[in-house]
């Protein structure tokens, strides 16, 4: 009987240990190629650096899986770099990217989590600092029970998935932007010439 109690207390125990929330992977959160390229001699294209990056979460892990502002740099750094638009280095960069995570819409308990990320997506150009592109991405994704069986694991995979496919639709929207022209009198920067 004392076997069995044991038996039952360290599966118990694993299981309670397992479920302990994990901060969002960066690699579950890099995006691949988006429908959308960059083509060679695009602005764009290895062109952008990665500037400020805020509104992440630590993870408690007695709570629920977030991501972080380390976490979520490294996945738009990544998916940036797979879609040909990160600079070789910072002397390449024509332009920064600042994103401000707003934040994620999660589900306390579920079978299926749905998770949505809110994010606002700045791209200033160098050196004067003027826009190029700015965007404000909501973006949902929904784990299913079959993706994982504890139900803190699926909120970490709805996360991961949110952040990959909001990246995924500020790439697309970025490289179909076609800004305005500059009008006769105005310098690269918008400013008036004299």
């Amino acid at each position: 009987m004392r076997l069995l109690v044991r038996c039952v207390a360290i599966v118990v125990l694993s299981v309670a240990l397992g479920a302990c929330a994990q901060k969002a992977d960066v690699g579950n959160m890099v995006l691949g190629k988006t429908s959308v390229q960059a083509v060679d001699g695009s602005p764009l294209a290895n062109a952008l650096c990665i500037g400020a990056v805020t509104g992440g979460e630590a993870t408690n892990p007695m709570w629920v899986s977030k991501v972080d502002n380390e976490g979520f740099r490294g996945a738009l750094d990544g998916s940036l770099r797979n879609n040909g638009l990160l600079a070789s280095d910072s002397k390449n960069c024509r332009y920064d990217v600042n994103a401000n995570l707003l934040g994620l819409s999660q589900p306390i308990i579920g079978i299926s989590m749905t998770v949505t990320s809110n994010v606002n997506y700045s791209v200033l150009e160098r050196p004067s600092g003027d826009p190029y592109f700015q965007t404000t991405v909501t973006k949902p994704y929904t784990a299913e029970f079959g993706a994982a069986f504890l139900g803190v694991k699926r909120l970490q995979i709805a996360n991961e998935g949110s952040i990959r496919t909001n990246i995924g639709v500020f790439i697309d929207q970025l490289l179909s932007h076609k800004p305005e022209p500059k009008s006769a009198g105005q310098s690269e920067n918008g400013k008036p010439t004299s």
